[in-house]
């Protein structure tokens, strides 16, 4: 565990960035990155077909993107592309979630730095992000299948608890600055002392005086947002009050503007 007194030391100093090959490494980000992008092109494969169910699509998809649902006429193709994007999205709960207990047991040794930990928090945003995408083209089949929501609900649940958390040492206005003697400076040679190197424990819950890093509170009303948006569409008991109030109004301001142009003379 890094001490408060080093803590200060490394702030005013810099350190050099260790390799950390199981954050890091070429295999690690290749293994998410892979996952992630079949995620989506299974999803995007999903609506260019036709391979969703008619409640799935919007007034948008149908009059703009011009998308009608062939899954009566595909039935096979439906459930084969249906199941490989269940599975495709299960794995993307439990890598976010298992970067995630990485970047936290780095955190509680000292071990992890900024600039690693930075890795952490995009991985499993993108995780989570890529998810949360396959919820809306798997929205009636979760609410047929009552035990798979369940289990959605409770990962997402975890997942979005430990960003929130995660979130916490980026909140300093110190938080990865490259230089600390000219922050404008972004250049870095190998072997160079940075606000990167630093351990991000060093952060914890401080701020060091310079007040909020201005990018922190984007990352947290985005975060609740998504979240919001997709269990409310999915999982809320009053799914009703909030499509009607909430989800519909906005999805219909959003549909007059990209319909505009076909309306206009």
């Amino acid at each position: 565990m890094v001490t408060s007194e080093e803590c200060d030391r490394l702030l005013a100093s810099g350190a050099k960035i260790r390799p950390d090959a199981d954050i890091s490494g070429i295999g690690v980000i290749l293994a998410f990155l892979i996952t992630a992008y079949a995620s989506f092109a299974a999803i995007l494969a999903a609506y260019v077909c036709g391979m969703v169910e008619p409640e799935s699509l919007s007034l948008a998809d149908v009059k703009v993107m011009r998308i009608r649902s062939r899954t009566e006429r595909h039935p096979r193709m439906h459930r084969i592309l249906r199941q490989t994007i269940i599975v495709l999205s299960d794995q993307q709960i439990v890598t976010g979630i298992a970067i995630m207990t990485a970047g936290f047991v780095g955190l509680r040794s000292g071990q992890i730095s900024v600039y690693h930990y930075q890795i952490v928090l995009y991985l499993a945003w993108l995780s989570s992000s890529v998810h949360l995408s396959a919820l809306t083209l798997l929205r009636p089949f979760l609410n047929r299948h009552s035990g798979l929501k369940v289990w959605r609900l409770v990962g997402m649940g975890a997942l979005f608890i430990m960003l929130i958390i995660g979130l916490v040492p980026t909140v300093s206005y110190d938080w990865g600055i490259i230089n600390f003697k000219d922050p404008k400076d972004s250049s870095i040679g190998k072997n160079d002392l940075t606000g990167w190197g630093v351990p991000a424990s060093c952060f914890w819950s401080k701020t060091y005086a310079d007040g909020v890093n201005n990018d922190a509170p984007i990352g947290y009303v985005l975060l609740v947002i998504s979240y919001v948006w997709k269990i409310g569409d999915v999982f809320g008991s009053g799914r009703k009050f909030y499509a009607s109030r909430l989800r519909r109004p906005l999805e219909k301001a959003v549909e007059s503007l990209l319909t505009l142009p076909a309306r206009s003379p």
